[in-house]
């Protein structure tokens, strides 16, 4: 049994794969697969990445299997994205909560309803990505983030080996 505060061995390497990705397509691929197979909840998990003021899809995945369309979101606007890039820090809501611009969200990700998971993904000090997950039950915000910060470590490690 692992011990408390300590990932388990299958969390370990999916972090360790995430970690050493080849490129941000592949760390897109591995980051949000890796949602989609420790959160059984995940009805969808995208990256985006951060180009002005938009947010652009680079990566996602369905738990139906379905394709996901290009999405572009802006980042100026009242809702979770612009929420955790002002906080720096993992947001969530559903239902209610959610702004017009987070339900287009969640429509435009095929779902009905679904609660929204933003958390930034940071290199260096600067937020690269945004990791969205939707879900129909409540997520683990913990883990999200320990996904999220894995894929920091591998943006670092690119951008550095792409600056030698």
């Amino acid at each position: 049994m692992p011990m408390p505060g300590k990932p388990s061995p299958a969390l370990q390497s999916v972090l360790a794969a995430i970690e050493t990705g080849d490129d941000r397509e592949q760390l897109a691929r591995l980051t949000t697969s890796a949602v989609e197979e420790l959160m059984p909840a995940t009805e969808v998990a995208m990256m985006l990445a951060l180009r002005g003021a938009v947010a652009v899809s680079m990566s996602g995945v369905r738990r139906d299997g379905r394709a996901l369309d290009p999405i572009a979101i802006p980042t100026d606007q009242p809702e979770l994205i612009s929420a955790a890039l002002r906080t720096r820090a993992v947001v969530h809501a559903g239902g209610d909560a959610l702004t017009e611009i987070d339900r287009r969200l969640v429509s435009a990700l095929g779902i009905e309803q679904a609660e929204l998971v933003v958390t930034p993904v940071v290199s260096a000090g600067r937020i690269m990505a945004l990791l969205v997950v939707a879900t129909r039950a409540a997520a683990d915000a913990a883990l999200i983030g320990e996904i999220a910060s894995a894929a920091g470590t591998c943006l670092t490690r690119l951008i550095r080996s792409a600056l030698e």
